[in-house]
């Protein structure tokens, strides 16, 4: 019986350190990991560009709510009321911007941008008319009972008789 109980000591002991052991090794992982973390950030946050710009119509009159796009991301915003707008964390290099705005032509603009400074973007869309093809609508429905339509439907037209007329209803 005491040799069970010193065994039983010995593994409680045993487990004891290894769980603290293991407790001391995963903070020192998460303070490893966040330091790496935070590295990544800022090394990332160094070598990202920055675009502003503003978009105008012919008579430099802003245009807000035109679309625009960078084509190698896909990434894309609209201007603000006042044309204005920005893109962060972009790629130094070439950048295509792709501008679109409805009743203008698109513009495409090739834009260098830089870690160190913004890039700056003033574009002047033209007005395009765009002419679409033909349409054709056709439709054809066989007779439903009102019953059986699947939208409901009311009739209120004695209502709106007797408001517009309430003589016509009284006796």
């Amino acid at each position: 019986m005491k040799s069970r109980g010193k065994l039983i000591k010995k593994l409680k002991f045993f487990y004891n350190k290894l769980f603290r052991d293991l407790k001391t090794i995963t903070m020192k992982n998460y303070v490893l990991l966040l330091l790496a973390l935070l590295m990544q950030i800022m090394s990332w946050a160094q070598n990202s560009g920055r675009i502003n710009g503003k978009i105008t119509d012919a008579n430099n009159q802003p245009l807000g709510g035109a679309t625009v796009t960078i084509r190698a991301t896909g990434s894309s915003t609209a201007t603000d009321n006042n044309g204005m707008f920005s893109f962060t964390n972009v790629r130094p290099g070439t950048t295509t911007l792709i501008v679109s705005f409805v009743g203008f032509a698109d513009v495409i603009r090739t834009v260098q941008v830089n870690s160190t400074d913004v890039a700056a973007v003033e574009l002047n869309l033209s007005e395009a008319a765009r002419m679409g093809d033909e349409v054709v609508v056709t439709a054809s429905k066989r007779p439903e009972k009102i019953t059986r339509a699947p939208a409901s439907i009311s009739v209120s037209v004695p209502v709106i008789l007797i408001r517009l007329h309430p003589s016509m209803w009284e006796n």
